[in-house]
């Protein structure tokens, strides 16, 4: 082989390395456009926005179903929390129809104000925020619920009050032995799972009592889901 033939196979394995190297470089710049693509299809949403994501398959898929869902948890909670400290339930369960001036436009369907008052444990003052203005918390206060859905299913009943009427739930409330009533307003920040604190105050108690009252005002139809309700 002479020195041209040598320079000649030099020059053809310096193109193959560098056309190799070109080649890796593309791969490597191709798996790294293909990360930073696949980066901003992963969602992390809070339960909170889970819930309201999939409410039509919760039993809020219309206003029917949603306000008989509403009573029905609200009912199996109270159950539950009468249960839990043994003594036998007694549950008062208004529903009214309400003028739609009160939230300040014209719904689909009629509104309606929701109070389900129980004689159950109650909740303690500084509890009720996170118990019913945060997903996901429940069973850390020591009521096992044996109907319900550890307290999720009174959020969707919330979420859904949030997200058809606007308006806060209203929660009065007070345990075994209180001298006050423990009086709660708020709502769920639903991107952030927080509870949105409107007025939580004590009030004194003209005569004991212990159980828990919720207010809710929701958009929904009565005539067509009557018949399951009562």
């Amino acid at each position: 082989m002479d020195a041209g033939d040598s320079r000649e196979e030099s020059l053809t394995q310096s193109r193959k390395r560098s056309s190799l190297d070109a080649g890796d470089s593309s791969v490597q710049s191709s798996k790294q456009k293909s990360m930073t693509s696949a980066g901003p299809m992963i969602r992390h949403i809070s339960p909170a926005r889970y819930l309201k994501d999939y409410m039509k398959s919760n039993g809020f898929d219309n206003a029917g179903m949603s306000l008989y869902t509403t009573i029905r948890e609200l009912v199996e909670n109270s159950l539950d929390a009468a249960e839990f400290i043994n003594e036998l339930p007694s549950v008062q369960v208004i529903i009214q129809e309400i003028d739609d001036t009160m939230i300040g436009f014209t719904p689909l369907n009629p509104i309606y104000k929701v109070i389900c008052k129980d004689n159950g444990c109650g909740i303690s003052h500084d509890d009720i925020p996170k118990l019913l203005g945060q997903v996901s918390c429940g069973t850390n206060f020591g009521l096992k619920q044996t109907r319900g859905e550890n307290g999720i299913g009174v959020k969707k009943a919330l979420i859904w009050a949030q997200m058809r009427t606007g308006e806060p739930v209203k929660i009065s409330t007070s345990t075994k032995g209180q001298s006050y009533t423990s009086v709660c307003e708020l709502s769920i920040n639903i991107e952030e799972n927080i509870p949105v604190i409107k007025n939580h105050v004590k009030a004194l108690d003209k005569e004991p009592w212990h159980g828990t009252e919720i207010e809710l005002v929701i958009e929904g139809n009565w005539s067509s889901y009557r018949s399951k309700i009562l």
